[in-house]
């Protein structure tokens, strides 16, 4: 057997995965619960769901699941048919499915499954994985040797719940947290704040460069051309990750047409641009961010409003 991590989020989910990772972390640490973490976009079957399961069980309690899995018989020197071949082969059959399920609240520890792209297991043909996972959490009762079950699924897509058939709706327990991003333009200036903000442990060395460079992001701040500039970007999109980009992650290669070959990268941000001989943000940095990430302000009523929407909230 070889080790691998577990499913990672997706892109789009990767944000609501750490607020339940976060909401984990909070559990009493007497009792950690087994965390199996499935992918919509990766486990595109009930099959590979079953085999997932399988191996997460048996990596964190310490038992081999038994199922039909022949990975260690095969030949690395294989070509890529071939072992998608064996991989079709070694997966367990979709009858193994209720059974492996009902073993889960007997395990040592509550056990907690994270269906991230909970959308992507809805379109799985009959929707079985979701039927049992759901049957088996609303039928179980802590107690007599039973430590629990929970189910939690992630998705970005509002209308989700429209996609269970109805056998499997009936299972739902109905809650459901939304999350939305910022609301108010104090919202996206506390967010720009944290995003600029460095967050260091209490080390003596650099209490004076962090009172230093505290100062240097209010004056950044403080700039009317930054306030507008990130003012309008509210009024255009509110994407937090828009925000992000523009300000610290954003860079593109630059290509060169007589060499037909890309030679270097370009670092458009203003926190990328930060050089010894430059070591505070700018607002020019700012707006050349901007003009690269973000459409330009094409009306008039867009254009950011009186000096109320640019203060600073206290």
């Amino acid at each position: 057997m070889y080790a691998r991590p577990a499913s990672p989020p997706s892109p789009l989910t990767a944000s609501l995965c750490q607020l339940v990772d976060r909401a984990l972390d909070q559990v009493s640490n007497d009792i950690k619960p087994i965390v199996i973490r499935l992918s919509g976009h990766i486990q595109k079957n009930d099959r590979l769901a079953i085999r997932e399961i399988a191996w997460q069980l048996s990596h964190q309690t310490g038992k081999r699941i038994a199922i039909d899995d022949e990975e260690e018989g095969d030949n690395p020197d294989a070509n890529e048919e071939e072992m998608d071949q064996q991989d079709v082969a070694s997966l367990p059959p979709p009858a193994y499915l209720p059974s492996l399920i009902s073993t889960l609240p007997s395990q040592p520890k509550p056990v907690v499954v994270i269906l991230d792209a909970f959308d992507e297991f809805a379109l799985h043909g009959r929707q079985a994985l979701l039927y049992c996972l759901l049957d088996t959490t609303q039928s179980c009762r802590v107690g007599s040797g039973l430590n629990g079950l929970a189910v939690i699924g992630v998705t970005n897509r509002v209308d989700t719940i429209n996609l269970l058939e109805k056998r499997v709706k009936s299972r739902f327990s109905g809650r459901m947290l939304r999350t939305a991003g910022p609301r108010s333009v104090q919202d996206w200036w506390r967010l720009t704040r944290g995003i600029l903000t460095v967050h260091l442990g209490k080390e003596e060395d650099v209490d004076g460069w962090k009172e230093l460079w505290g100062g240097s992001v209010n004056r950044f701040l403080e700039e009317r051309s930054v306030k507008t500039a990130l003012h309008e970007t509210w009024a255009l999109v509110k994407d937090v990750r828009m925000l992000t980009r523009i300000l610290v992650r954003f860079s593109f290669p630059v290509f060169v047409q007589a060499v037909g070959l890309i030679l270097d990268v370009l670092e458009t941000t203003p926190v990328l641009m930060l050089s010894p001989a430059s070591p505070f943000l700018t607002p020019a940095s700012l707006l050349n961010s901007i003009a690269e990430q973000r459409c330009p302000v094409g009306n008039t009523f867009l254009t950011c409003k009186p000096n109320r929407f640019w203060e600073l909230p206290a």
